[in-house]
């Protein structure tokens, strides 16, 4: 993965001397993960600016490159207009992320968008050239990686198989779907499709780097439609063939388990910094972290001091502390910086206390000899940030409300324990809107709810009765003028009607009781809780999947979809009983892709991590995903935001 994002990065790097650079969000954040700021400045890139605000280039600056990770011809494509009309450019360059294949079925072509290019410039010897480069990956730690450019991609809920029916309805396409499991890619709107076609073409372009022929499986019916695109895309099928190594990828939906995202439970401290700290702006894989404790009091503000990130691509020892933040608890993790800080500044001959005992306090004292020291933090930086980044997410006053809402948690997943009892698990979270508990809000009460609904089995969930009391309570409390916050989120609107309320509601409880629906496809992968002598345990469906495919008695993956790319496959699948093979498998190959269509949480990776240590097989496994996700980012995506009829053109 390092080679490729590599290999990519050096092919970006030698467009840009003596260039501006433009690039969009996705491309910042690919640079960002990579070192590719440092790269294109050493390759002699002029100036690198945001590619949605920005002012005219002066006129000495007579080249521009363009970087760009979606459809060119949508609102891109206005912005780069109005940069190519108030300069005067001689040369332009656009690198696409998107291919040329992808990009004609989005509408246009590459060489169609560089005779438009050279309309906005109004110079018949101008030099304008349309590429595509992969600029699309960035390897978070060690063998994962995440697709920047495709962070927007998420499952289709079972929620949307009504809304679905209805829009082809109205495009005179008659088809009836019971099921999410019934609908093809070729029923999906376009944009959804666009999407799948994209990430298959990036995924396309890593394997023929790597010279692989995959086999491809999924875990769900939206990863079913990402892997059969893979498996059948006409230039995947040439690569395939003078391919020199063998792997397997298996896609899974996010849908199928929310409990991790959505569970306050987390041993992994990169998961309670990312739920805490805010998002760094314009970036979905990297946190904010205010510095604010390392520099002088006074003129320090958002203009004379940028935030921290936990980005440091060009520093060995800053990986194994990024493992060290997502495979070690809290006590651990502390102990690890304060030892690599008393290293830092014995290495400075700076005296510090003799303390064994370290503790968050242990740290801040620690960092106060870093204070105002700028040569320090240039040399320290690597430690410096990913410590201030610990030290505001402990001291942050969210951690006492997060520790409530894990009570609450463990109480409603306790009941699970017994069937018989767990009939109401809507009167708790109906408790917590109560007057003596109203430091809950709306949104506590719908992420609790998601849980329930997520980690549903038959006996879980109440009658319909129970919700709809939980449904009236959540609209009252957004009428009755006093909870703003909650009605702004939820609506987006302070005036919104009873009427616009109650639809916004039901419209939430039905995605949730979709999400309820998720497995009720599966065979073996059906519940995510499991019977111990120490009660009743959450066993991620992540770590479910990982255990069939290493299962030394190979029994049947019922599961874990193989979707065939040729008639050999076709037969192995199709009539392996007639014939002296074996169905395949993921462990057939040596090398294991787990990819997470909708985001990957750090316990998940934590987890992977864990199970590998214990299991150790042959194989080596590569972790990838659409994006980092948090419990508020699964919350705004699942109840929140339409990814049925997603705008991918932004």
């Amino acid at each position: 993965m390092e080679k490729f994002n590599e290999s990519s990065l050096d092919a970006f790097a030698a467009l840009v001397a003596g260039a501006v650079v433009f690039a969009d969000d996705s491309v910042a954040e690919f640079l960002h993960w990579n070192n590719g700021v440092k790269k294109l400045f050493a390759s002699g890139a002029l100036a690198i600016k945001d590619i949605k605000n920005t002012k005219e280039c002066l006129e000495s600056e007579d080249k521009a490159v363009f970087a760009v990770s979606s459809n060119l011809y949508g609102s891109v494509s206005k912005y780069m207009q109005k940069i190519i009309n108030n300069s005067d450019f001689r040369s332009c360059l656009v690198v696409s992320v998107v291919t040329d294949d992808v990009q004609q079925f989005l509408g246009g072509s590459f060489k169609e968008f560089a005779c438009k290019i050279k309309l906005w410039m109004k110079d018949e010897l101008s030099s304008v050239l349309v590429v595509h480069i992969p600029l699309f990956a960035i390897n978070v730690s060690e063998n994962l990686f995440i697709t920047t450019s495709h962070s927007k991609l998420f499952p289709v809920l079972p929620s949307d198989v009504a809304r679905l029916q209805a829009f082809l309805y109205t495009q005179g396409i008659k088809r009836t779907f019971n099921h999410l499991g019934e609908i093809d890619a070729s029923s999906l709107p376009h944009n959804v499709q666009a999407q799948v076609k994209m990430l298959a073409a990036s995924l396309n372009t890593l394997f023929e780097s790597m010279s692989i022929n995959e086999d491809c499986y999924a875990v769900g019916h939206f990863s079913k439609v990402v892997a059969s695109e893979l498996a059948n895309m006409p230039q995947a099928r040439g690569r395939r063939k003078v391919a020199s190594s063998r792997a397997s990828i298996v896609f899974i939906d996010r849908t199928l388990d929310l409990v991790s995202p959505m569970s306050h439970q987390s041993e992994s401290v990169l998961s309670t910094i990312f739920e805490i700290l805010p998002r760094l702006s314009h970036h979905n894989n990297d946190v904010s972290i205010d510095m604010k404790g390392l520099f002088a009091d006074g003129n320090v503000n958002p203009l004379t001091l940028f935030p921290g990130c936990l980005s440091y691509p060009d520093h060995n020892q800053h990986k194994e502390l990024l493992s060290v933040l997502i495979s070690q608890p809290k006590k651990e993790c502390i102990s690890y910086v304060c030892n690599k800080l008393k290293a830092a500044l014995e290495n400075e001959n700076i005296p510090i206390p003799d303390d064994s005992s370290f503790s968050i306090t242990t740290l801040e004292k620690m960092l106060e000899n870093f204070k105002c020291n700028i040569s320090l933090f240039y040399k320290y930086g690597w430690l410096l940030q990913p410590c201030m980044a610990i030290l505001n997410t402990f001291l942050d006053e969210e951690n006492e409300h997060l520790n409530d809402l894990l009570s609450v948690e463990k109480v409603i997943l306790l009941d699970y324990e017994e069937d018989d009892l767990c009939h109401n698990p809507f009167q708790k979270i109906l408790s917590l809107l109560s007057k003596k508990c109203s430091r809950f809000s709306v949104v506590d009460a719908l992420v609790l709810s998601l849980l329930v609904y997520s980690a549903h089995k038959d006996t879980m969930i109440s009658p319909l009765a129970e919700e709809e009391v939980l449904k009236e309570a959540i609209i009252n409390i957004l009428m009755d003028g006093e909870h703003k916050e909650d009605l702004l989120f939820i609506m987006g609107d302070l005036d919104s009607s009873e009427r616009q309320v109650r639809t916004r509601v039901a419209d939430i409880f039905e995605r949730l009781r979709g999400i309820s629906q998720a497995r009720t496809q599966m065979q073996q992968l059906k519940s995510l809780f499991v019977k111990t002598s120490s009660g009743l345990e959450y066993k991620p469906i992540i770590k479910q999947i990982l255990e069939q495919i290493f299962d030394h008695t190979k029994t049947d993956l019922n599961d874990i979809e193989f979707c065939s790319h040729g008639f050999r496959d076709f037969l192995k699948t199709g009539f392996g009983f007639f014939m002296s093979v074996s169905k395949p498998r993921p462990s057939d190959h040596s090398i294991i892709f787990l990819f997470v269509v909708g985001g990957i949480t750090w316990d998940e990776i934590k987890c992977i991590k864990e199970l590998l240590n214990k299991f150790c097989p042959t194989q080596k496994v590569i972790i990838g995903s659409t994006k980092i996700i948090s419990c508020s980012d699964a919350f705004e995506q699942v109840l929140c935001t339409d990814n049925l009829f997603v705008d991918i053109d932004t």
